[in-house]
C-alpha cells in the first residue's frame, strides 16, 4: 500500500471506516503494531521488501551521480532531470529470484512511477506489469486489482508469488469519482486544492485509501471463491506514510518521522497456522524477507539483515538521503531501540525522542 500511515485504517484504531477489506484480513492475521519504514520513500522501502537489506547495503536510492532520472520512467518538466536514482543492483538476491528457483511462478503489478521496471525492481520476475503509468500519478487500484486477475486466472493452480503495489494514497490526493465526497465532501478544482487545510488533504487522502481498499477487496473475494484464500501466506504493508503538517511538513522522503515511518504490517498464515493476534515486537519491511522464507522452509542468504518475528537481532533503522532538488534540510538517519528514537542529521540538527512518553516527537 504506498503512501499508506498504519494510523489510518481502521484495524490500527483509525476513526473512520476507510479500510474495511483490510480490517477484515487483519482478524484472520498476526498484525505488527510497530510496523517500521527502512526509508521514507519509494525506491529504497521496496528494495529492502524484496532483499531483506537496509538502504545502505543495497543501494537502490538518491543519488546525485546516480545513472538513472524519474524522467527515465515518465514524462514530466526538464527539471526532473535533477531527480537522480541508483536502482536495485543486478547482482542483488531477492525474493523473487529464491522462489523461482524453487519452483514458483513470479509475479508483480505496480502503480507507481519509482516501480517502473527500469530502477531495477523488476529483477526476477517472470511477469513485471507496469503499463499504464505515464505521469507521475500511476494508475488506479482499479487496474492493479484488473491486471492481477488475469494474470491469477492464468496459472492453472501453479504455485505462485505476486506482489501488487497500489498507487492510489500517493499524491496528488485525487480520488475517483464515486469515492471523491465519503469523506472529503466539497467540490474540488486543482486551483483550491493548494489551499486547503490539512484536515481537509487528510480527508481526501482518506478516501483514496478507501478506494484502494475496495480494489483489494475484488481482489480477495477472488482469492475466496476460487478457494486460495485460507491456503495462501497473504501479507499486507506498505512502503512509507505521509505527513499532514505535523512538525510543519507535508508528504514524505525528506525526514524521518513517525508519520513517515510507522506502516502496517498483516500477516495471514495459511489455514489456522498461527492464531490471528497483534504483536509489539519491532520490526521492519526487511524483515518480511525474512518471514516469508522461514515459513517456506528456505534458508536466507548468509548477508540478509532481516530477522523472523520475534528474534529481531537488529534496531529498528531508517534512512533518507534526499538529493538538493528534493530538500535542502539535508540527509537523516534514524535508530529505535526500546522507547529511544535518536535522528542524525547530516547538517547537524540531531534529534533525540522518547516515543513511550512523546510518541508525536513534538
Amino acid at each position: 500500500l504506498d503512501t499508506t500511515r498504519a494510523d489510518h485504517l481502521g484495524c490500527y484504531g483509525y476513526h473512520r471506516q476507510t479500510s474495511p477489506n483490510i480490517d477484515k484480513v487483519a482478524q484472520d492475521s498476526l498484525v505488527y503494531n510497530r510496523a517500521i519504514a527502512p526509508s521514507s520513500w519509494t525506491l529504497p522501502s521496496h528494495a529492502s521488501l524484496f532483499t531483506g537489506k537496509f538502504t545502505s547495503s543495497h543501494g537502490a536510492q538518491y543519488d546525485s551521480n546516480g545513472p538513472l532520472h524519474l524522467t527515465d520512467a515518465i514524462k514530466g518538466p526538464s527539471g526532473w532531470q535533477e531527480y537522480r536514482v541508483r536502482g536495485l543492483a543486478q547482482n542483488e538476491m531477492t525474493l523473487a529470484g529464491i522462489l523461482k528457483e524453487k519452483g514458483y511462478v513470479t509475479g508483480a503489478v505496480v502503480g507507481g512511477p519509482w516501480m517502473k521496471r527500469c530502477f531495477g525492481l523488476d529483477k526476477d520476475f517472470d511477469y513485471y506489469n507496469d503499463s499504464e503509468i505515464s505521469t507521475s500519478q500511476g494508475r488506479l487500484a482499479s487496474q492493479v486489482t484488473g491486471n492481477a486477475l488475469k494474470w491469477l486466472k492464468q496459472l492453472q493452480n501453479k504455485r505462485y508469488f505476486l506482489f501488487l503495489n497500489y498507487f492510489d494514497p500517493h499524491g496528488p490526493y485525487q480520488p475517483p469519482e464515486d469515492f471523491a465526497r465519503v469523506f472529503f465532501t466539497k467540490a474540488l478544482s486543482d486551483q483550491v486544492y493548494d489551499s486547503l487545510s490539512a484536515e481537509e488533504k487528510k480527508s481526501l487522502y482518506d478516501d483514496e485509501i478507501l478506494y484502494m481498499d475496495h480494489y483489494i477487496g475484488r481482489l480477495l473475494k477472488n482469492l475466496k471463491d476460487c478457494n486460495s484464500y485460507d491456503n495462501t501466506l497473504l501479507i499486507i504493508t506498505a512502503d512509507h506514510g505521509e505527513l499532514f503538517g505535523e512538525h510543519g511538513k507535508f508528504y514524505h522522503g525528506k525526514y524521518l518521522y513517525q508519520e513517515e515511518l510507522h506502516v502496517p504490517l498483516l500477516v495471514k498464515y495459511p489455514g489456522t497456522e498461527v492464531s490471528p493476534n497483534r504483536s509489539d515486537v519491532p520490526v521492519q519491511l526487511n524483515d518480511v524477507f525474512a518471514i516469508i522464507l522461514e515459513r517456506l522452509g528456505i534458508d536466507k542468504p548468509p548477508d540478509t539483515q532481516g530477522c523472523v518475528p520475534p528474534h529481531i537481532e537488529h534496531p529498528l533503522l531508517a534512512e533518507v538521503y534526499p538529493l538538493p532538488a528534493v530538500s535542502t534540510d539535508g540527509s537523516f538517519r534514524a535508530i529505535i531501540e526500546e522507547k529511544f528514537k535518536f535522528v542524525w542529521s547530516s547538517k547537524g540538527n540531531h534529534l533525540l525522542f522518547h516515543l513511550g512518553a512523546d510518541p508525536g516527537e513534538s
